[in-house]
């Protein structure tokens, strides 16, 4: 889905704050479901706030 900017010496992953606040306000839409955008965003759903 988006691009990711960078990975950390361990191997995390960084995302630009643009991706980061696109996710959050998909996520906080009243009909999305918090699961499938973090599906499209390769994250887990504990990692978005639900809506």
């Amino acid at each position: 889905m988006g691009k990711l900017t960078r990975r950390t010496r361990s191997g995390g992953r960084l995302w630009s704050a643009e991706i980061k606040g696109r996710a959050v306000f998909e996520s906080m839409k009243p009909d999305a479901r918090v699961c499938d955008v973090a599906r499209r965003y390769g994250v887990k759903a504990q990692q978005l706030p639900a809506a």
